[in-house]
């Protein structure tokens, strides 16, 4: 849900993208958060 985003503040969907938080979203925190969520799902599929 966080990659996705609330459509205002963060997330891939947001239309506020010139604080910056915005451009650390872009940079860091979506991209962090989609490699964990991949994680997660390779690792329940490795696990079961």
């Amino acid at each position: 849900m966080r990659v996705v985003g609330d459509g205002h503040y963060v997330g891939f969907t947001k239309s506020h993208r010139a604080s910056r938080f915005a451009e650390l979203d872009d940079a860091v925190y979506t991209p962090l958060v989609t490699l964990l969520a991949a994680g997660a799902v390779v690792a329940a599929v490795l696990a079961a």
